[in-house]
């Protein structure tokens, strides 16, 4: 009774300090939560409801098996906990098996409500005229759980409900939010240029009713796929558009996701340090402001930067962040992508089992969300993986199936990467004009600026050079490699000097493949890439090889051999070997004028 007076049977008389152990206040303490209960209990005894069991404790847990097992005050304990939160460990589940294994607990299961059901729920529970735009403002948050969720169907339902309420009662704000978020769902079942087609004659209609954080979100939705579909003009002028009506309105949300839209512009553009600029400001903003798709989407967009730099540290930095928020938030179709991103990084930096793992992953969920945009990333990194691997059928197999989920998609970006992929295989299976015919449309014009078509161009040069127009291959490098320095892409850059030096090496001009390999090998070893960096190897050496420097092209050629074997680049390294062998018993007799390249330690 020191512990809980409020438990006795009576009037409490005044009792002496004692010193109990910790264990015999535990019994006492049950047995007076035991008789206080009996106390209470009607004719029929006492029914104990308890929710959110998932929280109790193990002390907790012991006071309620203790009461179920009472002989002298039976209680019967109606519990209700949520399964996800709870795993095989945890002191719940183990509690409730030794109950149900003494035939004191039995369990339940009850399901979800169906979307149409907790539209119903709520229907009923916010029944009057007066509480409509609450009941639907409901409605729209149960439709944004289940987009985020996956379940893309129910959520347009829900939405489109919840649109319809809105216009009624005139409330442009909401609306405009409603909209949003119907795009999103949209987006997991038209391609963009049907859903800018629905979404787009919106815009004027909110517009004449004055700014509101609802219409900014709209035009930043709008601004995202008009980028998916490659208009990326319109792209950032919608994003633009949300930023100015964002400033008037004074609003740090809405001024933080025109600003996210805006830098996605920018990079699509080919304007990577604007981009970077614009989202370096809006990581802390939205960090403080606890806006977890802006930061998210920040995050990615500046780490894309780091990686064509070749900063594959602060690019996984980011990356992992954006992967612990989304894991925290539930949002399953972000996964894929994320960890797709995350497997490439992986492979430039030669980790290839752990890059495997991981998309592996990533396309057992991508497939399982059900959702066509959630496996395009995890198999474009297959296909690109399986390729450096050897294993070519498969690489086809993976990057065919990219290729169509882009295109069904209307991605520019993800197709003229997956193309990029495709198209090597294509030169390697000894198909370069398909490969040209793959490539050619693909690019943007002689500026080379939009976002994607750096992957196309050194592929496409080296297809060119395959088919005998080494001409074309040569203006088509120099214009690539201009816009790669000028935009500091040193990914890119590496493959586009290793073409330059095959096509300085085919027509003659030693000196300057020689210094593009060196040029190339210096970027490869300083990201690292250490792929990259045999390849570049390995072109050395043959060129040495060409010209009659015997010992330096088999020093080169042992080291690309080295690091293809490192990695598991099995044809490349076959060939390397190949190469190697056959200049077994050559003697030296090096030109001037030709310096020999040097691997890494």
């Amino acid at each position: 009774m020191r512990l809980l007076p409020e438990l006795a049977d009576g009037p409490i008389d005044p009792l002496p300090a004692l010193d109990l152990a910790p264990e015999q206040e535990r019994r006492l303490l049950f047995g007076a939560v035991a008789r206080y209960l009996a106390n209470v209990a009607g004719p029929a005894g006492t029914l104990l409801v308890l929710d959110d069991l998932h929280w109790a404790g193990a002390d907790a847990l012991d006071l309620l098996s203790a009461l179920v097992r009472s002989a002298d005050h039976p209680v019967r304990v109606l519990g209700a906990y949520r399964d996800t939160d709870v795993r095989a460990r945890d002191a719940l589940p183990v509690t409730l098996t030794d109950l149900a294994r003494a035939g004191l607990a039995w369990r339940h299961v009850v399901g979800a409500l169906s979307a149409r059901e907790a539209a119903e729920l709520l229907d009923s529970l916010l029944a009057d005229t007066a509480e409509m735009e609450a009941a639907t403002r409901v409605r729209e948050k149960l439709g944004t759980l289940l987009e985020v969720v996956g379940d893309y169907d129910a959520a347009q339902g829900v939405l489109e409900e919840a649109v319809a309420l809105y216009r009624a009662v005139g409330a442009a704000d909401r609306l405009g939010h409603a909209l949003e978020e119907l795009g999103w769902v949209h987006s997991g079942l038209l391609a963009p240029q049907e859903l800018i087609a629905r979404l787009r004659p919106e815009v004027e209609p909110l517009e004449a009713a004055g700014s509101s954080v609802g219409l900014v979100g709209l035009c930043a939705m709008l601004a995202f796929f008009y980028g998916r579909g490659g208009q990326y003009a319109e792209q950032l002028a919608m994003a633009e558009r949300a930023r100015g009506l964002a400033e008037r309105l004074g609003d740090t949300y809405a001024l933080l996701l025109a600003q996210q839209r805006q830098g996605m512009a920018l990079l699509a553009l080919g304007r990577e340090a604007e981009a970077l600029r614009v989202m370096e400001a809006v990581v802390p903003l939205a960090e403080a402001t606890e806006r977890p798709v802006i930061l998210c989407t920040a995050l990615l967009v500046a780490g894309a930067v780091y990686e064509q730099r070749g900063e594959f540290a602060r690019r996984r930095r980011g990356l992992a962040r954006v992967l612990e928020i989304n894991e925290r938030r539930e949002a399953r179709v972000w996964l894929p992508s994320i960890m797709a991103d995350d497997a490439r990084v992986l492979f430039f930096l030669g980790e290839w089992p752990a890059a495997r793992r991981e998309l592996e992953r990533a396309l057992a969920l991508g497939r399982a969300v059900n959702l066509a945009g959630c496996v395009a990333p995890p198999l474009l990194e297959l296909g690109w993986l399986c390729l450096a691997e050897g294993a070519w059928a498969e690489a086809c197999g993976y990057l065919d199936e990219a290729i169509a989920v882009a295109s069904a998609e209307g991605d520019l970006s993800r197709l003229r990467a997956a193309h990029s992929v495709r198209a090597e295989c294509d030169i390697r299976l000894g198909q370069a004009g398909r490969a040209c015919e793959r490539l050619t449309p693909l690019l943007d014009g002689p500026a080379l600026r939009e976002w994607g078509v750096q992957m196309v161009v050194p592929v496409l040069a080296w297809a060119l050079l395959e088919c005998g127009d080494g001409a074309a291959a040569r203006e088509l490098l120099a214009h690539g490699i201009a816009r790669a320095r000028s935009r500091e892409d040193r990914l890119t850059l590496v493959d586009l000097l290793r073409v330059q030096a095959l096509v300085e090496q085919r027509q003659g001009r030693w000196a300057e493949a020689a210094g593009a390999l060196e040029a190339g090998l210096t970027l490869a070893q300083s990201m690292p890439y250490p792929y990259a960096e045999g390849r570049l190897l390995h072109v050395s050496g043959a060129l040495h090889a060409q010209v009659g420097a015997a010992q330096p092209a088999r020093e080169l050629l042992a080291a690309a051999l080295a690091r293809f074997r490192q990695l598991g680049a099995a044809r490349d390294a076959d060939q390397a070997e190949r190469d190697l062998a056959e200049l077994t018993g050559t003697p030296d007799r090096r030109p001037s004028g030709v310096r020999a390249a040097r691997p890494s330690a």
